[in-house]
């Protein structure tokens, strides 16, 4: 029997509990628990972006499809006037609060994304050619490149794709998709090692 002093906290759960990646070449597994904040605003305005520089220790990346990172955030760009930031488990909460406090007066939106998305992490020599099987991007390394990121699909399911490193993807899948696109992969990359 629970007293009124009893606090509970619930398991942290994920789609991919319990899955595993086949063994081969490349090796997928997933980035729990990350922060994801999403925020708009006219980086034009530099009150705006001097406010989110201030709280996220970086710019905000301008160019399309590029990636900036301070110690503590990883800043993706996904339109104009619209950015994803990745920030360390549990503490999307504090930076949605510090992000509002910096805009206030600013035509502007912040929003705790966490439970929309999962990061799969997929690395190894091959992951290009897993993720060419199922993403219609040109994935080559004269255009796709480290610190690059792009809205696409995979299988037909909408993705954000990241480039960490040579051989090193993050993609960032909406939860209702990260099993049939887990499942995707381990299949791709069965069948990339017969």
């Amino acid at each position: 029997m629970l007293n009124s002093k009893t606090i509970f906290t619930p398991k942290k759960t994920t789609p991919l509990d319990g899955l595993i990646s086949v063994p081969g070449a490349v090796k997928i597994t997933e980035k729990n628990f990350v922060g994801k904040v999403n925020i708009r605003g006219n980086s034009d305005n530099a009150t705006f972006a001097n406010a989110a520089k201030e709280v996220l220790g970086t710019s905000l990346p301008v160019i399309p499809n590029t990636v900036l990172q301070s110690s503590k955030y990883t800043v993706f760009w996904l339109g104009p006037d619209e950015w994803l930031i990745n920030s360390p488990e549990d503490t999307q909460a504090e930076l949605v609060a510090e992000l509002q406090d910096a805009f206030e007066g600013q035509h502007s939106a912040v929003t705790d994304v966490t439970d929309y998305y999962v990061v799969i992490e997929i690395r190894g020599k091959q992951s290009r050619d897993i993720l060419a099987r199922g993403c219609p991007l040109d994935l080559h390394d004269r255009t796709f490149k480290t610190g690059r990121c792009a809205q696409s699909f995979f299988a037909n399911a909408p993705i954000m794709l990241h480039q960490v490193d040579d051989g090193a993807y993050d993609i960032q899948v909406r939860r209702t998709y990260a099993q049939y696109l887990w499942e995707y992969l381990n299949q791709s990359i069965r069948q990339l090692a017969s």
